[in-house]
């Protein structure tokens, strides 16, 4: 799992901040760690949360199933089957990986500030 300073690495504290707050509104139980239940939820509740981690709005098919089981395992990156928010920052801060071409995070903060 990734180190505060490894994450903090690869974006800047204000993108970290916008991630973290995405990933907070994601995580229904608070318990700091998204399953792969409530991403999905998150992705049929929120079509802009979909678009920006670039997954399909529902997984009817075996292929979209297919697709987000490999976008999990990619970002679980100890194995544990739960996405911790270091994992989370890591894999949407890192600019190899990133995927907000789709809607910006300003978009999204609109959105989530609208369902505060």
């Amino acid at each position: 799992m990734p180190k505060n300073k490894r994450a903090e690495r690869y974006c800047t504290k204000e993108r970290r901040a916008e991630l973290i707050k995405i990933y907070e509104a994601m995580d229904r139980n608070g318990d700091k760690n998204l399953t792969r239940t409530e991403i999905i939820h998150a992705c049929v509740k929120n079509h802009a949360i979909a678009k920006t981690l670039g997954l399909p709005s529902s997984l009817k098919t075996m292929d979209q199933l297919g697709e987000f089981e490999k976008f999990f395992q990619t970002m679980d990156m100890d194995g544990d089957m739960k996405i911790t928010k270091e994992e989370f920052v890591w894999y949407f801060g890192n600019d190899l990986t990133v995927k907000t071409n789709y809607i910006s995070i300003e978009e999204i903060k609109k959105y989530l500030e609208k369902l505060s």
